[in-house]
């Protein structure tokens, strides 16, 4: 009865090895991020200088479409210092449903030992790297003043 318990949790185990395996090896976007993006109304684009909130459902479907269209690879690397500074979140009203990680390439992370990546076109590139332009930056006085509260 014993070796019967072992070899079903050996089964158990390998088959959501590879299947986590085959998930980070795809070069294919992950079905359940494209889900969410079908719930997504906002996106929040967020770096060192503040954060905008896009409400535009075409600019959201620009985004859908980029991360569609983009071959992900599986990053394993050490991961870059600055990864967290300039982030894109898809929102359903205010509730977040997933966070990129922007650095010129986007950043796909299920946790944070499965991170994927993905080169953008320039075109693709350019039009992140206006939405991050476009921040207001934010005034340190009010920064300074909603701390205290």
């Amino acid at each position: 009865m014993d070796l019967a318990v072992h070899w079903v949790t050996l089964t158990l185990f390998f088959t959501a090895t590879l299947t986590a395996g085959c998930r980070l090896a795809s070069s294919a976007p992950d079905p359940q991020w494209l889900a969410d993006f079908q719930n997504a109304n906002r996106i929040a684009i967020t770096s060192n200088q503040g954060q905008q909130i896009i409400a535009d459902p075409n600019l959201v479907a620009r985004l859908e479409g980029i991360y569609r269209q983009a071959t992900w690879k599986p990053y394993r690397d050490t991961l870059p210092g600055h990864l967290g500074e300039r982030t894109i979140v898809l929102l359903d009203g205010h509730n977040e449903l997933r966070r990129f990680n922007y650095t010129g390439m986007l950043w796909e992370s299920n946790s944070y030992t499965e991170q994927r990546t993905a080169v953008l076109s320039e075109g693709d590139r350019k039009w992140l790297e206006s939405l991050f332009a476009a921040i207001p930056p934010e005034d340190k006085a009010d920064l300074a003043e909603s701390s205290l509260d």
